[in-house]
């Protein structure tokens, strides 16, 4: 099987960040606080009680609850 990478441009390709060990991921349209894109997941960190998702255009949108 070829390597992704190989396929893609580098600027095409973006790896997958690992999710910190304290923090799940939710499947649910979220929309970016600077552009007007949208992503399909976000991050949730329960020992921070935040919220976090980065558009594919790299703004990052973060809530604080709890």
């Amino acid at each position: 099987m070829p390597n992704l990478k190989d396929i893609f441009d580098d600027e095409e390709f973006i790896e997958a960040k690992p999710v910190p060990e304290n923090t799940i991921s939710i499947t649910q349209m979220r929309p970016c606080s600077k552009c007007d894109l949208y992503v399909d997941s976000y991050l949730v960190d329960n020992t921070n009680f935040e919220m976090y998702w980065t558009c594919k255009d790299g703004h990052e949108t973060r809530h604080r609850f709890g």
